[in-house]
């Protein structure tokens, strides 16, 4: 038997003793998936899964990748309302391994690595994150991850969290207005694709999904907003 090692750490869920109405169950395991109880914690038991080698099977990322909001009312009992980075993080992480990941997960993990602090003092939430950040976060979950730079307008590789300027697009594509009209209107996305007359992008700063899912910028929007610079997977 093999641990299923995700990102350098082992993977442990919690599960409910008694399953309650609206919880998540996991109905069957997959064949060769062994869960070993490793503690308990209030209502759940901690388990670790274990894989077969000639059980387990590659994940294959999908064509479409996972949209997640950056809105503290789209995640019930977040810490704070996340920064774009970090839900942009947890979008990459689900389209590369199919484990959905909390943006508040993410958060947790930047409060606990000072090293890859990019400023001086502590990171809090909150706080702007890098993309410096974001390449450290990525590496160290297991995704190759670096820093990419692409001439202003250009278009980046599909899954690119790219650094633009929110003020520079239309009001209606902006959902947070306030925002919109601050001098510093810098937010990360999730390039999906584009083409000469227009671009893709999973914008976190929505909060309905039917909204934030995939959101149709001009070709001329993304050219006036795209810094450039991207976090590269």
């Amino acid at each position: 038997m093999e641990k299923i090692v995700l990102g350098g750490k082992f993977q442990t869920v919690n599960v409910r003793r008694e399953p309650r109405d609206g919880d998540t169950i996991i109905g069957s395991q997959p064949r060769g998936v062994v869960l070993e109880t490793i503690g308990e914690e209030g209502d759940y038991y901690k388990v670790v899964a274990y894989v077969r080698k000639d059980a387990a099977k590659p994940h294959v990322p999908p064509t479409e990748i996972p949209w997640v909001s950056q809105v503290a009312r789209a995640n019930p009992g977040a810490m704070t309302p996340n920064d774009c980075q970090q839900s942009c993080l947890s979008m990459i992480y689900e389209w590369k391994t199919g484990l959905p990941i909390a943006p508040d997960t993410v958060t947790t993990d930047l409060r606990e690595h000072p090293s890859w602090y990019d400023l001086s003092g502590n990171w809090v939430p909150g706080k702007y994150t890098t993309i410096n950040q974001g390449v450290s976060w990525l590496n160290w979950r297991g995704i190759p991850a670096r820093r990419a730079f692409y001439q202003k307008g250009q278009l980046p590789k599909m899954g690119s969290i790219a650094l633009v300027n929110y003020s520079k697009l239309k009001p209606a594509n902006a959902y947070d207005k306030a925002f919109y009209v601050s001098a510093d209107a810098f937010h990360f996305v999730v390039f999906i694709k584009g083409d000469d007359d227009t671009v893709v992008v999973n914008d976190p700063l929505w909060y309905y999904q039917r909204d934030g899912w995939q959101r149709t910028w001009s070709r001329e929007e993304w050219n006036g907003a795209f810094t450039g610079s991207t976090v590269g997977v």
